[in-house]
């Protein structure tokens, strides 16, 4: 996968997603868009996560994309609806927090089901 040499490449869009993915896919469609048979790992929590390479961490909501974190980067991307629109919110983590399940499930995932 060349997702990393490629990711300098990827546009941030506002309520949509980053990269080749966007908000609301399927965890099948995650791995089809980033080049990959599947991720690899898995995580639970209060949202469901899936590793892949390259750093690139998906976290679902009721099973469809809500969040995307870029690891090597400290970017956590978040879903918000704001009234008829939906809006992207990057989060800006130090790396201990996107490496803790604690803190990485305890910030912020508006919209999101609970």
């Amino acid at each position: 996968m060349g997702v990393d040499a490629e990711r300098e490449c990827w546009e941030m869009r506002s309520g949509a997603g980053v990269g080749p993915l966007q908000f609301g896919m399927s965890p099948a469609e995650v791995a089809q868009a980033l080049l990959v048979p599947e991720p690899q790992e898995r995580a639970g929590g209060p949202y469901a996560q899936e590793d892949f390479p390259d750093g690139v961490k998906a976290f679902y909501d009721a099973g469809k994309l809500a969040c995307v974190a870029l690891t090597d980067i400290g970017v956590l991307l978040r879903s918000q609806q704001v009234g008829a629109a939906r809006l992207t919110r990057p989060l800006f983590a130090k790396e201990e927090w996107l490496e803790s399940e604690y803190f990485r499930d305890h910030l912020p995932l508006e919209g999101a089901s609970g």
